[in-house]
């Protein structure tokens, strides 16, 4: 039985019913003891946080509360753990128990499962209950069943979710603490596990004093600060105050210092010590502090120096406490106190923070001061002044007393600024050309003073400088001087700066390029001032005549404005002029005209003179910018001032007077009652139209072309007069305007008629004259209107011809453009292809050769449609007759020089190869090509050489003019013998085709000489072109004289047009000796220039020669720096002499001057082969020397001759009758811009020097005899030689009559050498 038992125990064991159930009940332990140690954890854990909290809160350090709060801890955590945790963890439930729980879940096997386990446990073979086949087949089912069942559901989750959740927020909630307040946690921690430890949970508040007082003086004041260190200052802060150790304390509530968060408090006059302490919030653990009481020091004797900074030169001066110093201005103190001290300070106190300089105290300990001179003689070191602000003293005394002076000194510190610049001259952007020279000039001002000025000049683009000049630069070494005494008033220094820039000199520049100007000053401290950046566009010459040409058309529609408004303000006095010669009453219309016709005057000076885009304001700024173009010979130049003359004059005599006249008319002008139908306050239709007419804006009309001269009709006034019968409806509105005012623009004129006012009723005979006056008074204004409407119409005529030449000008120098570029194509073409036959070309030079020839071709074809248009002009609708002639002398230009024949020839020769004899032609196309623009233009020749060469060109044109004229005397002559000779057979009609012939001829020469005479003004010649205009005019009348047959007096015109010729070639002569002379003294002036450059390149290396000579001397040798300076200094004396040569060979024709040249080029050159030794000696400084002398005789020779011809000049003023030929003889006499006079100067210097040298030569070797210099004796008798060599020629050029002799210089004879010198010229 007891086997059997066992069998079935095992068998149910391991049976799957036991199975499944024991695994429900494992599960159902699990969850028990999850749910116990959650539920018990989370609430031991809130317990902490509980007491933790309230431990906190509370902050009680009574033992008993906190061993009470520990024990209460202690308690519920072991509650927790007995009450949830071990019941848990003890809880074990039986089979049977757990598949009744699972039973209660599942109700269709309600007993079922308890039922199989009961039979697992039942030995098979007992007999008690049912039977074991029914016992098998029912575990049977339910192992069935419970294999497909899920037991766990049956189990209650929730619970354990539950407190899984409970603990896992209370463990959140511990964790945030822990983390957020780690300290606080921790310190509750270990006042709850230690109840009898002294920790303590930290304050809200700890004060803490700041600074606090230890000695204060008698009668002085304690100030107590108080911050809180945990930065949570309490709302109330209390100061405690006792006299004595166990004495009550005073309280006093201390106020808070919002800005710096402190409570402060103050006690004034303190006698006696005390002891203080601060109590607030919850700290009142502060102690007692002592403070002492005793007698303050007191100042004397302060005394302060101010030590300004190196850089001014200024002095070190004494200064009142109240200090005013310059910005960097070291402060030197010194001073006394009648106690001993142990530590002196000055304190600087500025925007707020104070600054501590240390002071060194006397040996006595009575006195202070800032530190001493330096080891090395430094100045004295003190508090170097920065800012504006307020200093004081402080001393501490033997006894610890802090004490500060009782006031409070100021500084006023006067800042040194940066440099002010500003830009006077370009005051605006400009654009210019290549060529332009634009002058500068700038202010420039600083507090002190400037050190140095520099231009800067750089592309826009990339920031390329191209120029960094200095204008200005100022003393290295400055003397030392007091400083002002008026340094709070300013200081100031201004400059001028002017520079003028040369575009030309600056290399990369293309048209289009954009150069930014700068001018920056630097003073002495050194701080840079920069001005506004001025940009300048370069522009090409086309693009330059382009603007000029807007800037034109803006000026002729001012004028047509000032024009059109004139005749408006003419219409307006003379519809009221109108009126009182009908003898009618003058109204209010009237008046509104006059009115009006004063606002038009008005406008009319503001568009001349007076506006802001006024004609003379254009005028002023285009001449300005020509100016700086380097256009001043433009064809534009001269018309404008002219311009602008005219425009000041007539607005000074003709604006001013016209304006006034009007308003003192329209002022006293007498005014009556108000007609009676017109209402107050409202225009009449006259006055609204002429109101709107006066204020008609005429700005739109930009092309004043086709502008009338004729000045309009006054028909327009009579829309102006008043309806009779209106005025008779009107009421009338009262008393008259007696008050003087004269209104504007936007004033309604006054409604009273031109009637005598009722002062005026007693005389009646004044009355009758006053119409009759005004009348005199508009007649007179009218006048003037008149006068300057036509002066204006023919300014804008001029205008208007200047614009059509300009247009014509433009066109030509377009094609003169388009040449240039083709025959830079051609030469480089010319390059490639010299010396090849066509047909042996490549077919791309061929194809570049025909390009080109079509191209040229393609430029005949334009020039003659130009010269088409200007004939057709000419034929056509001519502007005047001075514009017709100009087309025509145009014309002639190109007809003469054959330049559409050449251009065409050129084509050819380019196609043929033939590029040198088609380059040749296209030169003489483009000098052909100036000459029209220089008469379209009517540009004057400047150029002294082209205006030699063109005159010479007019005196030969002059001389066939006049062969022609004695061609067409002596054919007038015979015309006049067979008239006379009454035995002549010859037919009336064979007379008058010969007198024909001579009206012909006789007009064929006024035309050329007219031309010719037009041609001559252009040059200048002004006399000549006179007489040669008065002899066109004989030859118009001799052709005049020949068609009426009048033989006679035909005869006398040709003679008198004969002798104004000849007076025209005498005058030509006159003026083409006055331009040699001119163009003489031209050259003379630049060949000086060039020679002073010389001498200050040599005497620069002459001085640095003598320099370092100097240094050789002292120290022994030259160092290796001083070498390279002497290798430089080799290199620049070589390149110099390369230039002297050069420029000798330059004035070959001026021999003497010439000689001295090449004489100095060899002197240099012996300098330079010294120099590249390397080493200094007497002999390189006595050549370097004679190279300066060499150069500086020249100048001198050129100077005396100055002042020689100075002198003859005003002789000849002084005799009005001279010689011409004499003067012809003088010219012929320069050569090179030199005279024979100042070769012969020169001559006699040369002589001079080499007559000294000799002498110095043969004293050298009187001393030492054995030390004679053989190459120096050379070189004197060669130059000797040369000299006489040069005066033979110069005596045969005076036999030839090359100059005048009677103008030679006297040359004083040198006194007899006696017989030493006499051996020493031997020698």
């Amino acid at each position: 039985m007891a086997s059997d038992a066992q069998k079935s125990n095992s068998r149910s064991v391991h049976h799957l019913v036991v199975q499944r159930v024991e695994e429900a009940r494992r599960g159902a332990m699990r969850r028990v003891r999850l749910r116990g140690t959650a539920w018990g954890l989370a609430a031991g854990l809130l317990l902490l946080l509980g007491m933790a909290l309230f431990d906190y809160l509370l902050r009680q350090d009574d033992f008993g509360t906190r061993w009470f709060l520990s024990l209460v801890t202690l308690g519920g955590l072991v509650f927790a753990v007995v009450w949830w945790i071990i019941p848990a963890w003890k809880w074990a439930p039986s089979l049977q128990q757990i598949a009744q729980r699972i039973e209660q879940f599942f109700p269709e096997l309600r007993d079922k499962i308890s039922s199989a386990l009961f039979f697992l446990e039942q030995d098979e073979e007992d007999a008690a209950g049912s039977s074991a086949y029914f016992r098998r087949k029912h575990i049977a089912e339910m192992a069935d069943t419970l294999t497909y069942t899920d037991l766990s559901v049956a189990l209650n989750r929730h619970l354990a979710t539950k407190a899984i959740y409970a603990l896992g927020g209370v463990v959140f909630v511990f964790l945030s603490v822990l983390l957020f307040s780690p300290q606080q946690f921790g310190t509750a921690v270990s006042r709850l596990a230690m109840p009898w430890s002294t920790i303590e949970w930290p304050r809200q508040n700890n004060l803490a004093l700041i600074d606090p007082p230890k000695i204060v003086p008698l009668g002085g004041r304690a100030v107590i600060e108080v911050e809180d260190l945990n930065h949570n200052l309490p709302a109330m802060v209390e100061l405690q105050v006792r006299y004595e150790s166990d004495g009550q304390p005073m309280t006093h509530p201390m106020q808070l210092d919002l800005q710096a968060n402190r409570m402060v408090y103050q006690l004034d006059g303190i006698q006696r010590a005390f002891e203080f302490r601060v109590e607030g919030g919850d700290d009142d653990t502060m102690t007692w502090h002592a403070v002492d009481v005793v007698k303050p020091p007191k100042f004397s004797d302060v005394q302060v120096t101010l030590v300004p900074p190196e850089y001014t030169r200024w002095l070190p001066s004494q200064s009142p406490r109240s200090i005013i110093a310059l910005e960097g201005t070291t402060t030197q103190l010194f001073g006394k106190v009648d106690q001993k001290i142990t530590q002196a300070e000055f304190v600087f106190e500025a925007n707020g923070k104070s600054e501590v300089f240390p002071l060194v105290i006397g040996e006595d300990g009575y006195s202070f001061s800032t530190p001493p001179e330096g080891a090395d003689n430094e100045p004295a070191q003190g508090p170097i002044l920065a800012a504006s602000g307020n200093y004081w003293i402080e001393v501490t005394v033997e006894s610890g007393l802090k004490k500060a002076e009782g006031r409070r000194f100021p500084v006023r510190v006067i800042a040194d600024k940066p440099p002010i610049v500003s830009w006077v001259q370009p005051d605006r952007n400009m654009s210019l050309t290549l060529s332009a020279l634009l002058d500068l000039s700038a202010g420039v001002r600083d507090d002190l003073q400037t050190q140095d000025v520099k231009l800067i000049v750089k592309k826009q683009a990339d920031s390329t400088v191209l120029i960094e000049q200095s204008l200005f630069t100022g003393p290295e070494e400055r003397p030392f001087e007091s400083a002002p005494s008026n340094l709070a008033m300013g200081l100031s220094e201004d400059l001028e700066i002017t520079h003028s820039l040369d575009f030309s000199q600056l290399e990369g520049l293309t048209p289009g390029t954009i150069l930014e100007l700068t001018i920056t000053a630097t003073d002495y401290r050194p701080q840079t001032g920069t001005s506004l950046p001025r940009i300048i566009t370069i522009i090409s010459q086309e693009q330059l005549d382009q603007r000029v040409n807007r800037q034109q058309r803006e000026i002729i529609s001012k004028i047509a404005e000032a024009r059109r408004l004139q005749q408006d303000a003419r219409q307006q006095t003379r519809s009221v002029e109108i009126k009182l010669e009908e003898g009618s009453q003058l109204g209010p219309a009237e008046l509104a005209n006059l009115q009006n016709g004063e606002q038009n005057q008005k406008n009319v000076r503001e568009k001349l003179v007076a506006g802001r885009d006024s004609a003379a304001k254009l005028i002023d700024q285009l001449l300005d910018e020509l100016k700086q173009n380097r256009q001043t010979d433009h064809d534009a130049s001269e018309i404008l001032q002219d311009l602008q003359e005219k425009i000041q004059s007539i607005a000074d005599s003709e604006l001013t007077p016209i304006e006034s006249e009007i308003t003192q008319l329209r002022r006293q002008t007498p005014r009556g009652s108000e007609s009676a139908d017109k209402p107050s306050g409202k225009n009449t239709p006259a006055e609204t139209a002429m109101g709107e007419r006066s204020g008609e804006n005429n700005s739109d009309e930009n092309t004043p072309d086709n502008e009338s001269g004729s000045d309009s009709t006054p028909t327009r006034a009579d829309k102006n007069q008043p309806n009779p019968e209106e005025n008779a409806a009107k009421p009338d509105s009262g008393t008259p305007d007696d008050r003087d005012t004269t209104p504007t623009g936007g004033e309604e004129p006054s409604d009273q008629p031109m009637t005598a006012t009722p002062a005026t009723e007693g005389s009646s005979e004044s009355n009758e004259q006053d119409p009759k006056r005004t009348q005199q008074q508009l007649d007179q204004i009218g006048k003037r209107q008149e006068k300057v409407a036509g002066q204006l119409q023919d300014w804008q005529n001029d205008l208007n011809k200047w614009d059509t030449f300009r247009r014509f000008a433009m066109d030509v120098r377009d094609l003169a453009n388009r040449q240039k570029d083709l025959e830079k194509r051609t030469e480089e073409k010319q390059a490639e292809t010299i010396g090849q036959d066509v047909e042996r070309m490549s077919p791309e030079d061929r194809a570049d050769l025909k390009q080109m020839a079509e191209e040229q071709t393609d430029l005949a074809g334009e020039l003659d449609r130009i010269q088409s248009r200007m004939r057709d002009m000419m034929q056509n609708d001519p502007e005047s007759e001075e514009v017709a002639n100009t087309l025509k002398d145009a014309i002639n230009e190109n007809r003469d020089a054959a330049v559409s024949q050449r251009m065409r020839q050129a084509g050819q020769r380019i196609e043929q190869n033939q590029l040198s004899s088609a380059k040749e032609s296209q030169q003489q196309v483009e000098k052909s090509l100036e000459d029209v623009l220089d008469t379209l233009q009517n540009r004057r020749e400047t150029d002294k050489k082209e205006l030699k060469r063109k005159l010479d060109e007019a005196q030969q044109e002059l001389e066939e003019l006049q062969d022609r004229q004695k061609e067409l005397q002596r054919k007038a002559e015979e015309a006049q013998m067979q008239s006379g000779d009454m035995g002549n057979q010859q037919s009336p009609q064979s007379q008058q085709r010969k007198l024909e012939n001579l009206k012909q001829q006789a007009n064929q020469l006024k035309e050329q000489a007219e031309r010719l005479a037009r041609k001559l003004e252009r040059l200048t010649a002004q006399k000549a072109a006179e007489k040669v205009r008065d002899a066109a005019e004989r030859l118009e009348e001799a052709a005049k004289n020949a068609q009426n047959m009048d033989t006679q007096q035909l005869q006398d015109e040709i003679d008198q047009a004969q002798k104004d010729l000849e007076e025209a070639q005498q005058e030509l002569e006159d003026r083409q000796e006055q331009v040699e002379q001119d163009l003489a003294q031209e050259q003379a002036a630049k060949l000086k220039q060039s020679i002073e450059q010389l001498i200050i390149r040599q005497t620069r290396i002459r001085d640095e020669l003598v320099r370092l000579d100097e240094i050789k001397k002292k120290s022994g040798q030259l160092s290796q720096a001083q070498k390279q300076t002497l290798e430089g200094i080799s290199l620049e004396q070589a390149t110099l002499t390369d230039e002297i040569r050069s420029f000798a060979e330059s004035i070959a024709k001026a021999e003497v001057y010439h000689l001295s040249l090449q004489l100095t080029a060899e002197v240099t050159t012996d300098l330079s082969r010294l120099l590249d030794t390397g080493e200094i000696d007497a002999r390189m400084l006595s050549l370097a020397d004679e190279a300066v002398q060499r150069l500086e005789q020249l100048i001198a020779a050129m100077e005396e001759e100055e002042k020689q011809q100075g002198s003859q000049d005003q002789q000849q003023d002084d005799q009005q009758q001279q010689d011409q030929g004499d003067q012809q003889q003088q010219q012929q006499g320069s050569q090179d811009g030199i005279s024979q006079t100042a070769q012969l100067r020169l001559l006699k210097m040369m002589q001079e020097a080499l007559k000294s040298r000799t002498q110095t030569l043969g004293e050298r070797i009187e001393k030492k005899a054995n030390e004679a210099d053989q190459a120096e004796l050379s070189r004197l008798a060669a130059e000797q030689g040369r000299l006489s060599e040069m005066t033979l020629n110069l005596i045969k050029n005076t036999e030839e009559e090359i100059f005048d002799p009677e103008n030679l210089p006297d040359i004083e004879p040198t006194e007899p050498a006696d017989a030493d010198q006499e051996e020493e010229n031997d020698v």
